[in-house]
């Protein structure tokens, strides 16, 4: 909060020019991650291609192995099962 404070009241001791150059690029960071969601929707919409979001590319591509591992450990214990069963 102390933190926060300090730093608006430095922000408001800074020449305007520099405000308005930071508050620019704010804007801009904000209007460029907007029309990066806008263009994903639209993407889904019109059905160009397989959109991922940008926010969750990393995501998605980190649990997909966990999810084949999964699939490949539940077959190995069905195959383990069946023939434990068979043997008895």
């Amino acid at each position: 909060m102390a933190k926060t404070i300090i730093e608006n009241l430095i922000f408001l001791q800074q020449p305007s020019e520099i405000k308005s150059g930071l508050i620019k690029q704010v804007y801009s960071t904000k209007k460029r991650k907007h029309e990066l969601k806008r263009s994903y929707a639209e993407n889904i919409v019109n059905k160009k291609h397989f959109a991922i979001d940008p926010e969750y590319q990393y995501f998605s591509v980190m649990i997909w192995p966990f999810f084949i591992a999964f699939a490949f450990a539940m077959r190995i214990t069905k195959v383990g099962v069946e023939m434990f069963l068979i043997k008895k």
